[in-house]
């Protein structure tokens, strides 16, 4: 934002929110960034996924507990487990109903 000074922000639920003050508009303007982008994921046999941030770190991300869950119980089929885009930079789907967010996968490993 050219013209503009980050005057203050705060960490909720790997979120920062923001809040710039604009001098060309003389107003506040506030937002979210994302603390962390998916870059790549490497789907493995063993039903976990290799997940690469953009912030340089890579999580490796076991979905043999969620499988059991009717959400996820179609990802037993290692062809559809392996059948996955990347959307927005931070949620993993395979279809419509089956998806998983960047932020519960943290929120699961930081249980």
């Amino acid at each position: 934002m050219e013209g503009s000074i980050k005057v203050s922000y705060a960490i909720i639920s790997h979120k920062v929110l923001f809040c710039y003050y604009c001098k060309c508009r003389d107003e506040f303007i506030g937002g979210v960034e994302y603390m962390s982008k998916i870059t790549k994921v490497i789907p493995r046999d063993d039903l976990s996924l290799e997940i690469e941030l953009d912030n340089t770190n890579t999580i490796i991300y076991n979905m043999n507990k969620r499988v059991d869950k009717i959400r996820f119980s179609k990802l037993e089929d290692i062809e559809i487990f392996k059948t996955f885009k990347v959307e927005n930079d931070r949620i993993i789907v395979w279809d419509d109903l089956c998806m998983i967010t960047i932020d519960e996968i943290l929120d699961d490993l930081g249980r």
